[in-house]
């Protein structure tokens, strides 16, 4: 299970994506959720959302997530396994 990120962690992720695109904090919080589950934009934000279809845009939407919640980061990396190693 991953972290919950803190209160103030959420509002930086939310200023970050702001400073790359523009919309209501409904929007953009899912934004965050889906980057934080998936960890990257699923095909049905940026089909909704074509402005997040721009490999640019989405890459700094996500690095915005990154920085502003660095435990994510930390999460994603233990999910994964390391390249060349079998699960056990």
């Amino acid at each position: 299970m991953l972290p919950a990120p803190t209160v103030r962690q959420w509002n930086q992720a939310r200023l970050r994506i702001k400073n790359v695109i523009e919309g209501p904090n409904t929007d953009i919080d899912r934004i965050i959720t889906a980057v934080l589950e998936t960890g990257t934009l699923p095909a049905t934000l940026k089909a909704e959302y074509p402005l997040l279809a721009r490999n640019e845009i989405a890459q700094r939407v996500v690095a915005a997530v990154r920085a502003a919640i660095p435990s994510f980061g930390e999460s994603q990396a233990a999910r994964k396994p390391a390249q060349g190693s079998r699960p056990t």
